[in-house]
């Protein structure tokens, strides 16, 4: 909720990242990942890049409902996923 979706779109355009991670710990910030996503997806960024998700509500959370490749509550199991997407 923090961060406007357009900035995530904009950056994902500028530095073309593999990876755009999304992290949250309230509930009402579900609706919010799930606009960021389908604006990445609008901008045709979504093919080229993986997104995972974190934070305190992903136990609340089901992947399809914001369409990302992996949710976490476990900070460096995330980053061992991470890994191996871009290895």
């Amino acid at each position: 909720m923090d961060v406007p979706v357009e900035a995530f779109v904009e950056k994902a355009k500028e530095v073309s990242p593999d990876v755009v991670g999304l992290s949250a710990l309230l509930t009402a910030s579900i609706p919010q990942m799930k606009a960021t996503v389908v604006a990445i997806e609008a901008a045709g960024l979504r093919e080229k890049l993986k997104l995972i998700v974190g934070g305190g509500i992903v136990g609340e959370v089901e992947l399809s409902e914001v369409n990302a490749d992996h949710a976490t509550t476990d900070a460096n199991a995330g980053v061992g996923v991470i890994l191996v997407w871009i290895n």
